[in-house]
C-alpha cells in the first residue's frame, strides 16, 4: 500500500480547509487548485489577471519545492477563469515564465465562481517526480 504525504506550506489562511495544498502519493504529486493569495489569506492583485497569474505560480512554486519538485516536473494543468478567457494572453505570458522547459498538457475553463471573492484564476497541477525526489 502506498501511503500519502501531505505538503503543507503553514499558510494560515488553509487552518479552516480540509484539504492537503499538495499530496505526495509514489512518484506523483498532485496539487490542489491554487489561487492568488498571500500566505496570510488576502487576495492579491483584485482586478489584474497577470497579478493574480504571478501569485498564483508562486503558490504553486512553494508547494512544488517542498515535496522536491519544481515546474520541470509539471506534466498536467488544469486553469480555472472567472474572467473572459480569451483575454488568456496576460495569463500566457506569466506562465511562459515559469515554463521555460516545455509546456505540460493543460485544460483551461471559464467558471463562474471561485472559492474567494475577487479571484480571477485558480489551477491545480499534476506533477511527475524523480525516484529520488
Amino acid at each position: 500500500m502506498i501511503t500519502p504525504h501531505i505538503i503543507d506550506p503553514g499558510w494560515k489562511w488553509d487552518e479552516d480547509f480540509p484539504l492537503s495544498q499538495g499530496l505526495k502519493i509514489g512518484n506523483l504529486l498532485f496539487l490542489s487548485g491554487q489561487v492568488a493569495v498571500d500566505a496570510d489569506g488576502r487576495v492579491v492583485g483584485k482586478g489584474d489577471l497577470g497579478a493574480q497569474t504571478r501569485q498564483v505560480f508562486e503558490n504553486m512554486k512553494t508547494v512544488l519545492a517542498q515535496a522536491g519538485a519544481t515546474f520541470d516536473n509539471v506534466v498536467k494543468m488544469t486553469s480555472y477563469f472567472t474572467t473572459n478567457i480569451q483575454n488568456y494572453e496576460e495569463y500566457f505570458a506569466v506562465r511562459r515564465e515559469y515554463f521555460t522547459k516545455f509546456n505540460p498538457a493543460s485544460t483551461g475553463v471559464q467558471v463562474a465562481a471561485l472559492a474567494f471573492e475577487d479571484l480571477l484564476l485558480e489551477v491545480e497541477a499534476i506533477a511527475y517526480l524523480p525516484d529520488e525526489a
